[in-house]
Formats: structure tokens, sequence, C-alpha cells
């Protein structure tokens, strides 16, 4: 027997070249940063809408962290808020 010598047939098809890398939005990565702090969730919140906004008019990237800069923001200010109520419902009550 002998080996098949013949040449497999190229069926690559040429591609197009990649396209550029957008550029992640700068505010939505702060207003990530700035939500995980606690202290300064609400202006982290003020910034995640903001690149939100920004994101869908210049088509960059970085809406998932601008969502998760609105949550993160959110769930800090609202623990923050329930842990003042429960302060001063156990102040009240004493």
């Amino acid at each position: 027997m002998r080996p098949n010598l013949a040449k497999p047939a190229d069926n690559r098809r040429p591609t197009a070249p990649p396209e550029p890398r957008r550029r992640v939005n700068r505010m939505a990565i702060w207003a990530l940063v700035l939500s995980m702090l606690g202290i300064t969730a609400l202006i982290g919140i003020g910034l995640g809408y903001k690149s939100v906004i920004d994101i869908g008019r210049s088509r960059e990237e970085g809406r998932p962290y601008a969502v998760a800069a609105i949550v993160v923001g959110s769930l800090y200010v609202f623990v923050f808020v329930v842990g003042l109520i429960v302060y001063w419902w156990i102040r009240s009550g004493s």
C-alpha cells in the first residue's frame, strides 16, 4: 500500500482583519471602584448612571462595570439606611 501523498485542499477562507478593540469607559471603572468603597457609594451610583448613558452614545466597552457599580452602590446605600432604621428603632425602645 502506498501512502496518500496528495496535498490536502486548502479550504480556508480569507478572513477580514480583526476589528480594533474598543476602549473601556474609564468612568465606569471609577464608578465601580467608588461604589465598592462604601462611603462614596452615592458618587459611584451617579457615575454609573452617567457612564451607562455615555457608553450608549460612544459605543465604548464597560457597560457591565457601570451596571455593577449601580448595583453595588445601591446595596451599600440600602444596607446603610436599614442599619440606621434599626439603630433608631433600638434606641427609641430603650
